[in-house]
């Protein structure tokens, strides 16, 4: 009994999210169980301890917990913005007296119903069940989830909370993706250098540059930063010698086809400052970002910080000397709250169990001044063919305060915008591609 409920202690103790499960790990919590359930004497402490009448009560109705617990815990996480403890407590109550209410009425008399003493009967009817379970869940999957039975605005804050540019991410493809108007010749007129920001508002640029009868290439990359020379030596995807090897490959590409416009987009703070505390969800280490050259010493800010001073000035005056334009999307603001696009969408849905503020606590005053370093870094180069594209006064409204949304989410998550949000962007990059066509 003692080693029973030991294993099953440690498992609920020490078991999170890292630990792979179901798997190997299984092991201890159903062996400790299994214990538990050997024939013994029932004067032990445990046997005593585990026959008081309200554990006995949670086991026989331990079934019908188990079965509605997941749709109580989906939707109360699918409808409710705030998911306070008092809020818990109430979903608790109401999953103890579902699953009651069903073990009484359902199970209990299913259970001594006379179908389970006819074998033919009992098959049957299992059978039906299955088929019953599988067909329409299969017709759903087929057709997508039927998207039709919702509103195009109901589509639309679907799509904000799950778009990330898939389409436009080249992968490890040194030659990219071609976005904006299609061209039979060979020229291209600009190359859309970045990261998952870069990825987050391609759609647009690709929208602009097809108004605009420009055609480009996407290098886009998720935690890779458009730079050459530069890696994050701790980060588990991105191996060192792929990230150097691929924009060695892209810069190349750019020079060698003599392309006449460049933009780079990144979160060029989180390069040298790192994870903020509402990122680190299912992440260990807040330096994870942070990247680093062949002269840095160690991992730290400092490092980061002129890791990426070194290689960007390097870079930005290999490609001028090149006569190729530089145009730098600074960094959009990063907000405090995590998973905005799914709490706008919560509150259009369900407004009346939930509240909403479209403004954030991050002030303009903070933003700018977290961004200082990094920012007079990007700034510090001067040249004809050397642009600042500053986004910050687009999203903060007269009282210097963060706006997330509008009619739709203007940010998916902290920092990446939604396809509403990167139409703020427009007045950047309309006078970039006016250069461009002329």
């Amino acid at each position: 009994d003692f080693l029973g409920i030991s294993f099953i202690g440690i498992s609920f103790i020490l078991y999170d999210k890292s630990y792979l499960f179901p798997g190997i790990y299984a092991l201890i919590p159903v062996i400790g169980t299994s214990l538990l359930l050997l024939p013994k004497s029932k004067e032990t402490y445990i046997s005593k301890f585990l026959s008081i009448s309200i554990l006995r009560f949670l086991g026989k109705i331990s079934f019908s917990l188990y079965l509605w617990h997941w749709p109580i815990l989906a939707y109360k996480n699918h409808i409710l913005i705030d998911q306070s403890e008092l809020k818990l407590w109430f979903y608790l109550g109401l999953l103890l007296a579902l699953s009651y209410l069903s073990w009484m009425f359902i199970e209990e008399p299913f259970r001594r119903s006379k179908i389970l003493k006819n074998y033919k009967i009992c098959y049957c009817f299992g059978i039906f069940l299955v088929i019953l379970v599988i067909v329409p869940n299969l017709i759903v999957y087929k057709q997508g989830g039927f998207l039709s039975r919702f509103s195009s605005e109901e589509n639309q804050l679907f799509e904000d909370i799950h778009y990330v540019g898939q389409e436009y991410d080249s992968q490890w493809e040194s030659e990219g993706v071609s976005i904006g108007a299609k061209s039979d010749s060979s020229t291209i007129d600009f190359v859309l250098w970045g990261d998952s920001h870069g990825k987050s508002i391609a759609r647009e640029v690709d929208s602009l540059a097809q108004e605009f009868s420009l055609h480009g290439k996407a290098f886009l990359r998720v935690g890779v930063t458009p730079i050459t020379n530069l890696w994050a030596p701790i980060h588990p995807h991105l191996p060192k010698d792929d990230v150097l090897n691929l924009n060695e490959e892209r810069l190349d590409y750019i020079v060698t086809n003599k392309i006449q416009n460049v933009i780079l987009v990144c979160r060029w703070q989180h390069k040298v400052w790192g994870l903020k505390e509402s990122e680190m969800t299912n992440r260990e280490n807040p330096k994870l970002p942070l990247v680093v050259d062949n002269k840095a010493k160690e991992l730290n800010h400092e490092e980061s910080f002129y890791s990426l001073r070194r290689q960007y000035e390097k870079m930005i005056f290999k490609l001028l000397q090149n006569d190729i334009k530089v145009f730098v999307l600074t960094q959009v603001p990063v907000a405090t709250r995590p998973e905005i696009a799914r709490d706008f969408c919560k509150y259009k849905l369900f407004g009346k169990f939930n509240e909403y503020s479209n403004l954030d606590n991050l002030s303009k005053e903070e933003f700018l001044k977290s961004r200082e370093k990094v920012y007079n870094m990007l700034n510090s180069i001067e040249h004809k063919n050397y642009k600042i594209l500053d986004p910050v006064d687009l999203f903060f409204n007269n009282n210097g305060t963060l706006v997330l949304s509008e009619e739709r989410s203007i940010f998916q998550d902290e920092d990446h915008l939604t396809p509403f949000g990167s139409k703020k962007l427009r007045p950047l990059f309309i006078p970039i591609f006016n250069e461009m066509k002329k």
